[in-house]
């Protein structure tokens, strides 16, 4: 991956596999071959059809997941008019994308899993042609409540069984706490004070530029995705809202779960 978010690497041509289609057979042709190899895969394709497979050499390290995927960090030359990868995590999946917006999805199975492998692959071959991708799902301030709940259920698990964390212990775990106890009251105003100055583009600059740590993406890729791609790379590490809400209250006693849910704006 290059630290630089505007490298140009031309991707080297090597003779096609059996597996892949020939010439002029297209987007839908490339993305259904790829899918059928059951492994991780990436090609490009230029001006007159011609289908560029990533050799092994610069695939073999590759865990699989859209985030981990040679192109990532790159702008691909102007030359390739698409690019198609296939992935295993979170899901086995494969996407074609070209440059004129045409976008070619194969989940492997019908699962929300196979879904977001796609949704994902197609942010870094968006984001690797130097197209914009699509706005961020849902409001920035989830990132907060998620990354609350997430280091909440950690905290409950590792208590013994039957004692959960006190409130005084899971509001300061909340990233608007400063790591100091406060009552729901304060956590919901400062919640809501969030949601209305901070949006997902400031969050991504804060990390683009080092001010912010956050264990994934790197400065560097951060800078070289957009919004969209930056909140949806940020969530995929994050568990899912309604289950983390539920799964948490109903390990809390009844005072610490109305807690819970007056903060996250679920209860009066």
């Amino acid at each position: 991956m290059s630290s630089d978010p505007h490298h140009t690497r031309p991707h080297a041509a090597v003779g096609a596999p059996p597996s892949l289609p020939p010439a002029g057979d297209g987007l839908a042709a490339l993305v259904d071959a790829l899918a059928a190899t059951g492994v991780p895969a990436l090609a490009t394709l230029d001006g007159a059809g011609r289908i560029r497979p990533v050799p092994a050499t610069v695939t073999g390290n590759w865990s699989g997941h859209p985030h981990d995927a040679p192109l990532v960090g790159d702008r691909l030359a102007g030359e390739v008019t698409a690019v198609a990868l296939a992935v295993t995590r979170p899901a086995p999946a494969a996407v074609a994308v070209g440059r004129d917006g045409r976008v070619v999805w194969r989940p492997v199975a019908d699962t929300s899993a196979a879904v977001t492998a796609c949704v994902l692959a197609t942010d870094m071959a968006r984001r690797a042609l130097g197209a914009p991708t699509p706005p961020p799902p849902v409001p920035c301030v989830d990132l907060v409540d998620l990354a609350w709940l997430d280091r909440c259920l950690a905290a409950v698990c590792a208590a013994p069984c039957g004692s959960p964390p006190t409130w005084r212990v899971l509001s300061a775990l909340h990233p608007l706490a400063a790591g100091r106890s406060v009552t729901a009251s304060a956590l919901r105003r400062r919640r809501a004070r969030f949601a209305a100055e901070v949006d997902w583009e400031a969050v991504r600059r804060l990390v683009a530029d080092g001010s912010l740590a956050w264990r994934s993406p790197a400065p560097a890729v951060a800078a070289w995705l957009d919004e969209g791609a930056f909140s949806r790379w940020v969530l995929a590490d994050l568990p899912d809202p309604d289950e983390a809400r539920h799964d948490l209250c109903a390990l809390l006693d009844r005072a610490d779960a109305d807690r819970v849910a007056r903060v996250l704006g679920c209860a009066p």
